[in-house]
Order: structure tokens, then C-alpha cells, then sequence
């Protein structure tokens, strides 16, 4: 499944690299929802992986509070807490992410070339 997010930065980016030297970027996405203008704002926070030059691009370029988006396919974490309750979590690995232009202005530099390759799940640092 992909999902397309937009919404607030929650914090600002941190870049790391695993133990192969891919870089990696998780940042968390504030999306509200309002669902009539009487209603309060309903609000959903996502959790966003970014791999490679995308991890290192969006670190380097965005900031808390940034409205931004990201679109990737949906990831599924599935674990047991020490007292036996199963617990899931969903994230976006992301494919693209950036500002989003509705709410700032940018201007586009065009980033040095990367060769690594894509990003395997056994690379997860986390």
C-alpha cells in the first residue's frame, strides 16, 4: 500500500548512517484534520523513514514546524511488550518527500549524485 502525507514537522530532521554507511532519516509528520469548521482539529502523527540522498537532502533542507509531505509504501511493525500485549505500528518508508509549496517558497539546487544502492530492510537501525 502507498499513502501520500502532508502535515507539520514535529521535530526538526536527524541524519544517521548504519553500521554500512547508508544514510537514514525517521522524522515524525503532524497531519490535522478538521472535519467541519465548528470541530476541533483531529491529529494524526506519522512516522517517515527516509533512506540515501533523500535522508541526507530533506536533513539538510527542512526544519521543525516545516509544513512538508511524503509519499512511500506503508510498513507494518508487529512486537510483544514484556507484559504479553502485541502492539503494532505503521510507518512510511518514503520514495519522495520535500516541502510543500502551498505554505513556502524554495529554491531548487540540484544535490551532488549518489551511487548506493537502494535500502534493504535489514538495514534498519532501528
Amino acid at each position: 500500500m502507498r499513502m501520500t502525507i502532508t502535515g507539520n514537522l514535529v521535530h526538526d530532521p536527524s541524519l544517521k548512517f548504519t553500521n554500512s554507511g547508508k544514510a537514514v532519516c525517521e522524522v515524525t509528520i503532524a497531519s490535522n484534520y478538521k472535519s467541519n469548521k465548528d470541530a476541533e482539529d483531529e491529529v494524526s502523527y506519522i512516522d517517515v523513514v527516509l533512506w540515501q540522498s533523500l535522508a541526507e537532502n530533506f536533513a539538510n533542507s527542512m526544519h521543525k514546524g516545516q509544513r512538508v509531505f511524503a509519499e512511500g509504501r506503508v510498513q507494518q511493525s508487529n512486537w510483544e511488550t514484556d507484559d504479553g500485549q502485541k502492539r503494532s505500528k505503521l510507518k512510511v518508508i518514503a520514495d519522495s518527500a520535500g516541502p510543500d509549496l502551498r505554505f513556502h517558497t524554495a529554491t531548487v539546487v540540484k544535490a551532488e549524485k549518489h551511487t548506493a544502492k537502494p535500502a534493504s530492510d535489514d538495514d534498519f537501525p532501528f
